[in-house]
């Protein structure tokens, strides 16, 4: 065997791939993640989602809609295998999350909605405290419900949920509250004060 013969399967071997002078493969090559192709069309994809957000949301809904048990066990599997990811975003943005809970809660109870959830952000990022008590509210609802978990309170429950009709208030006031209204629920308390004020 000549010293030629000898080197080349030595040759292919650094390559790393098993090919002929003619072009022919034992496998495809396929790109690494990182190389410069693959980072462009990456960079391309991110310009494209950035520059059309109501086209990649419609897409979604679409496919939820025509697989929605697919879609149910795609984010199942998500959850399983990034739970430190979620616990994370929930830590991070808990009034974001709390928003878009109660927007959609409401959303389901068929109610008229004239806002929207970045309207909804707005309106926690000013109510630290509970309008009726003063007590401080806490806008995590993934520890647990408490009598101080921040709930959605409609003024005047007769007119839409709108900016305007709406604050935010600690669970047992809204619970108390029910579906009176403003000024009922205040004439509501004030006879209980004056009940316990003749008792005494």
């Amino acid at each position: 065997m000549s010293k030629k013969e000898k080197a080349q399967p030595q040759a292919l071997s650094k390559q790393g791939v098993a090919a002929s002078d003619k072009g022919d493969v034992s496998e495809p090559i396929i790109a690494h993640p990182k190389s410069p192709v693959k980072l462009k069309q990456r960079e391309s994809s991110a310009r494209w989602a950035k520059a059309n957000p109501g086209k990649i949301i419609e897409a979604s809904r679409r496919y939820r809609k025509n697989h929605p048990e697919k879609a149910r066990q795609a984010c199942l599997r998500w959850y399983r295998e990034n739970e430190h990811k979620r616990r994370a975003y929930l830590e991070n943005n808990y009034k974001k999350v709390w928003c878009w809970g109660s927007f959609h809660s409401h959303r389901g109870r068929k109610k008229i909605l004239l806002l929207t959830p970045a309207e909804l952000l707005g309106l926690a990022e000013k109510s630290f405290s509970c309008f009726y008590c003063g007590v401080i509210l806490e806008y995590r609802r993934f520890i647990g419900h408490k009598p101080n978990t921040a709930t959605l309170d409609i003024i005047d429950p007769r007119e839409p949920l709108k900016s305007g009709n709406l604050r935010i208030v600690c669970d047992s006031c809204n619970k108390t509250k029910s579906n009176r209204s403003h000024g009922a629920f205040v004439s509501y308390c004030s006879d209980i004060t004056r009940a316990f004020k003749e008792i005494q």
